[in-house]
């Protein structure tokens, strides 16, 4: 379950990225920051489903060391990935 929110999560995460990038760079129209605050939406909808799964399934693959199929393997690490990301940003923002 938690490989499957984390694969979610992610999806949710770069369809909306991209689409906020695309539409703001083609787009030459003024409401283009308005696109952008929309599209934050489901990027943080996206991060509150993944982190948790993502820190649940890696204390879980720590702490019990199942063998894991590449997929597996991928989705944690696609998920560890913009845990990290999002962490960062956070603490750059905080500590700026």
């Amino acid at each position: 379950m938690a490989l499957f929110s984390i694969s979610i999560g992610a999806i949710i995460f770069l369809v909306s990225l991209i689409w906020m990038m695309l539409y703001t760079q083609l787009s030459s129209s003024d409401n283009a920051l308005f696109v952008a605050m929309v599209g934050m939406l489901p990027i943080i909808f996206g991060l509150f489903i993944a982190i948790p799964s993502t820190l649940y399934r890696t204390i879980f693959v720590l702490i019990n060391k199942p063998k894991q199929s590449l997929i597996e393997k991928v989705i944690l690490t696609m998920g560890l990935a913009m845990t990290l990301l999002f962490g960062a940003a956070l603490v750059d923002i905080i500590f700026r």
